[in-house]
């Protein structure tokens, strides 16, 4: 899609609050030290069962951090231990295909939403959160927002579909998906990676960034005047606005 990559990492910097992505950046430095490469189950057990629970733990306050709505996200299961959390993760890495991916990830969420056939756009951005933060590059958050700007050539069509919509119109277009359709959403925003957003979680967010011009709303992580902070990247924000406000 054309002028994507302009929401790259830089725009992102300038618009949401640093306290923010330092937790996002502390998170994606702690799981990389749990990765099970050469360690035997029994082993990344043993060694990382606590170092999993933090990192859960930690993954579920930024969940409610950044939520729209108090809504917004599932918690994880409290039958859940530290081990169970770590079986999980190992699960998600030895699995070879997606579907299975993220079906496995769905077993740490509330008993009520983790044997359903569709999953909520809470349990939705929940999963896809996790899976995110366990391999960047291949995986990327799903919510309404972003589901909701893909499948488009151009900003252009983008904005003159979907700029029509009234906000609960689509979230109501995606209030409850399959993890097939979590998985052909993922796959095409991996289609979407360029040497500007070199990770499809890069891609999910420069995505999340157009769907928050198309259909604002008052986030409470979200800096109130972006532009102030960095005037040096201030024309790359209007660039990347222009994309999306030109007719």
């Amino acid at each position: 899609m054309d002028g994507l990559d302009l929401y790259g990492s830089e725009y992102l910097r300038i618009r949401f609050q640093s306290a923010i992505l330092d937790k996002v950046i502390k998170l994606e430095t702690s799981i990389r030290n749990l990765s099970p490469k050469g360690l035997s189950r029994t082993c990344f057990l043993e060694k990382h069962a606590l170092r999993v629970g933090r990192f859960m733990l930690g993954l579920q306050n930024l969940l409610a951090a950044t939520s729209e709505e108090k809504s917004d996200f599932v918690l994880w299961s409290s039958d859940l231990s530290n081990k169970d959390f770590a079986v999980v993760i190992w699960d998600f890495y030895q699995a070879s295909a997606d579907v299975d991916r993220l079906a496995i990830l769905a077993r740490c969420l509330q008993t009520k939403h983790n044997h359903d056939e569709f999953l909520s756009l809470a349990a939705m951005r929940t999963v896809t959160t996790l899976a995110s933060m366990l391999d960047p590059y291949r995986w990327g958050v799903s919510c309404w927002r972003t589901m909701a700007c893909l499948g488009f050539d151009s900003m252009t069509d983008l904005k003159r579909v979907r700029l029509r919509s009234r906000m609960e119109m689509v979230q109501a277009e995606f209030s409850e998906v399959t993890i097939e359709d979590i998985v052909e959403a993922n796959a095409a925003m991996r289609m979407l990676v360029c040497p500007g957003l070199p990770s499809t979680t890069g891609v999910a967010a420069a995505l999340y960034c157009i769907s928050l011009d198309l259909w604002p709303t008052d986030l409470p992580f979200e800096r109130v005047d972006p532009l102030t902070l960095q005037p040096d990247l201030t024309c790359k924000v209007f660039s990347a606005r222009s994309a999306i406000s030109a007719s």
